[in-house]
């Protein structure tokens, strides 16, 4: 299996994100320019890396614990598996897709709560106020409180931070494996596109075991 990326160097899934020396738009999953009819047409790697099926599309122990993840992994894996856009190597990315996606989406709640109760803070930050003393006009000294600056809520931090990563992820897996269209396999002979087409909807349509991946 040869690996090629910008400059020769390996590369492998990095929650999506771009390295430096990466030159052009991100790499698009070759499945899903196939289903496009490949517009830009241009050249394919015809020797792509294709995983088996998988072989089961019930949600791990991980993800079936959290009720929220599991209800998003069933929605969301099976349509992929159907199209050969999850496989059998995709198990890991996908599980912590889904379980970040639930976190985020519980965090965007709390923001929203907090939000209805203290409209002000839009749910993300709140005052650090100081205190100081000034001179009235009866030469009394007065307490007062002022912003010293604006702070930002655990939870939001955290809900950036889930929501960047869920669109690198989104942008890995394409939905899909987008960083699988970089990854070559040295075979016998040269695939054509007919053959490529071949491999991703006639094998990889179908879960592992199907009678019509045969």
């Amino acid at each position: 299996m040869t690996f090629t990326g910008g400059r020769g160097r390996v590369e492998g899934r990095s929650g999506g994100r771009r390295k430096m020396g990466d030159r052009g738009p991100a790499p698009k999953a070759t499945a899903l320019k196939l289903i496009a009819g490949n517009p830009g047409k241009r050249e394919l790697n015809l020797d792509e890396a294709i995983p088996d099926p998988m072989a089961s599309v019930e949600a791990p122990g991980e993800v079936s614990s959290d009720p929220r993840a599991k209800a998003i992994w069933d929605r969301l894996v099976p349509d992929l598996a159907k199209c050969g856009l999850a496989r059998s190597v995709d198990w890991p990315l996908l599980t912590r897709y889904c379980l970040k996606l639930s976190r985020w989406i519980f965090l965007g709640e709390e923001i929203r709560r907090i939000s209805a109760e203290n409209p002000s803070s839009k749910g993300t930050t709140y005052p650090i106020t100081e205190g100081y003393e000034e001179t009235g006009a009866d030469g009394k000294k007065i307490k007062r409180e002022r912003v010293k600056y604006v702070a930002e809520f655990p939870w939001a931090s955290e809900w950036r931070t889930l929501d960047r990563d869920l669109r690198a992820d989104e942008r890995a897996l394409g939905i899909s494996p987008a960083a699988r269209s970089r990854i070559t396999v040295k075979g016998e002979g040269r695939k054509t596109e007919d053959d490529l087409r071949r491999d991703f909807f006639k094998r990889g349509s179908f879960l592992a075991g199907d009678k019509g991946a045969g």
